[in-house]
């Protein structure tokens, strides 16, 4: 049974039965970082799937099309079938998994038209969303950029992480922003730099995996990005 406080993710998106719905809105009327993280979640999720709904250009989505066609389909259970607890349960983790990647394949769209090594690389950073997103041992912390929100969401079984951060500031330019994991002595790791789309959104795969105690931490950095943090973080968020 999962505690209270795992239950934010699950609450923020539906994903609950009335015994653990009415559980977790007890647990809520005393928990202020239960009630900021369904907050966060929520108006992320939100952000998220208004995004995915904006048209694409029709270059980018004749190319997509074309993707499609000759990229491996995952297989859609028999409607006969009844669907198991755990599926309805996941249900709604997958909606978020496919607003997350609409996001990245209109912000990464440009590598469909590219090399196929570079197109194997976005198909595996797709697949790497949707796995740790519907994850059963999924959590996610959250944190405010700006006037932007970021959500770090992880999977131990996976050893992976994704960052998903919504209208967040474009970087200045001749810089990118980039991913750090602190460990506990204060040392640093690259997870990955990245540039926000039009609207701010932004999906990445971390190229380091946080773990328990562990700082998740966002800078702005130099085109190509550095070796160790040259300017004051935007965002450090721990796990707990």
């Amino acid at each position: 049974m999962m505690s209270d406080h795992e239950l934010a993710a699950a609450y923020a998106v539906d994903a609950v039965d009335e015994l653990e719905r009415a559980r977790f809105e007890q647990h809520l009327a005393t928990c202020p970082s239960c009630t900021e993280e369904v907050r966060s979640l929520r108006e992320a999720t939100a952000m998220l799937a208004s995004t995915a709904a904006v048209t694409a250009p029709a270059s980018l989505k004749a190319s997509v099309l074309s993707e499609i066609a000759t990229t491996p389909q995952v297989s859609v259970p028999s409607p006969t079938a009844a669907p198991s607890v755990s599926a309805a349960r996941r249900a709604p983790w997958l909606a978020i998994a496919a607003s997350v990647l609409a996001i990245a394949v209109v912000t990464l769209g440009t590598l469909f038209v590219r090399a196929a090594q570079q197109r194997d690389e976005l198909s595996s950073d797709l697949t790497a969303v949707q796995e740790v997103l519907t994850a059963p041992d999924a959590q996610t912390v959250t944190g405010e950029v700006g006037d932007g929100h970021a959500s770090v969401v992880t999977s131990a079984s996976l050893d992976r992480a994704v960052f998903v951060g919504t209208g967040l500031d474009t970087p200045p330019a001749g810089d990118t922003f980039q991913l750090w994991v602190i460990d506990a002595d204060g040392t640093p790791t690259s997870a990955g730099t990245f540039e926000p789309d039009d609207a701010g959104n932004a999906t990445r795969v971390m190229e380091a995996t946080p773990t328990s105690g562990e700082i998740v931490g966002l800078t702005v950095e130099p085109d190509g990005g550095s070796d160790a943090p040259t300017t004051t973080p935007i965002l450090a968020v721990p796990l707990a």
